[in-house]
């Protein structure tokens, strides 16, 4: 019985490591890179791959992000 709750405890760490940090950290990083890519492109030399990360920690968040959304079941519903 003891086994079966350390269990769960450290699958409910987990799932909130995967649900909620991974896509806090991913959105920063997202705001970060965003902003870098604002000011080199007016001030310095345009960043090339910029873009490309914007893009996949945009996916990331979305991704992660939803799947929380559905363990705390907070989609927009329609009745």
């Amino acid at each position: 019985m003891e086994k079966q709750s350390l269990l769960r405890s450290i699958g409910s760490v987990l799932l909130d490591v995967v649900e909620k940090y991974i896509p806090m950290m991913s959105f920063c990083v997202l705001f970060v890179v965003f902003m870098l890519e604002i000011v080199f492109r007016y001030f310095f030399v345009p960043l090339v791959w910029s873009l490309e990360l914007s893009l996949l920690t945009y996916l990331w968040t979305v991704l992660f992000g939803a799947c929380l959304a559905q363990r705390d079941d907070s989609h927009t519903k329609f009745s």
